[in-house]
């Protein structure tokens, strides 16, 4: 396990958060490391490229799906004491599997107006009501690409405020694992401020992308939402809501 601020746990290089492309999970959820055999907590960050990319991937999704498919369960995990502790995982309840598609699998929730599509190869999707309806129309499908805080290894000076992504990527050395990206999926970024911390500094950003769904994902919604069924009914709108 990477313990380098923003290091990708598959391949140690640095991660620029941005939803669908490179994420993080948080110890809390208590999903267990992919690639050990003595249970301990996954936490941290990686680019979903990489996932698809390991021979952990599969294992990874597995844990996922363990964590994502499933209610509240008991799990073994070795504490900071060095010894093995039953601690209770808090699943997201995705119990009801709908199809296999070409990519993968689709979860749906019984309770929520929500979605799960787990890529065979790793990386999981979720999905509101919203955003399967944008995928049932054909319509590409963007990340949210709300503030976030990343920790720079480097200070690299007020220059910062005006670069594009691209600067930024480079900077970090790590351009070639977000080119396709860059290529096909129409990013939007922006520097929202940042400061020094020592030798260091800390980058507040806004960055979105088209989210990497498969196409059969956005066919099987085209089918599936013409005979559903809300589990949570939309507000009546009046006059006054528009």
């Amino acid at each position: 396990m990477l313990h380098t601020p923003h290091a990708c746990q598959f391949c140690g290089r640095y991660v620029l958060e941005v939803e669908g492309w490179a994420e993080s999970l948080k110890p809390g959820h208590k999903v267990l490391v992919p690639w050990d055999d003595d249970p301990s907590v996954f936490h941290g960050f990686y680019h979903w490229s990489c996932v698809r990319a390991s021979e952990f991937g599969p294992k990874f999704r597995t844990e996922l799906l363990n964590w994502v498919c499933q209610k509240d369960q008991l799990i073994t995990v070795r504490g900071e004491d060095g010894l093995l502790h039953d601690t209770v995982r808090t699943g997201l309840g995705y119990t009801r599997h709908l199809a296999t598609v070409g990519g993968g699998d689709i979860y749906e929730s019984p309770r929520f107006d929500r979605w799960v599509f787990a890529e065979t190869a790793g990386p999981v999707h979720f999905l509101d009501i919203d955003q399967a309806r944008v995928l049932s129309e054909g319509k590409p499908l963007r990340g949210n690409n709300g503030g976030r805080h990343a920790f720079l290894p480097e200070d690299p000076g007020d220059v910062v405020a005006g670069w594009g992504l691209a600067e930024v990527l480079d900077f970090l050395q790590v351009r070639d694992v977000y080119q396709d990206m860059i290529d096909r999926f129409a990013p939007e970024y922006s520097f929202w401020r940042g400061s020094p911390k020592g030798s260091s500094y800390i980058l507040v950003y806004s960055l979105s992308a088209m989210r990497p769904v498969p196409s059969d994902i956005a066919e099987f919604f085209q089918n599936y939402l013409q005979r559903y069924t809300l589990k949570i009914p939309e507000p009546v709108r009046t006059n006054g809501d528009q």
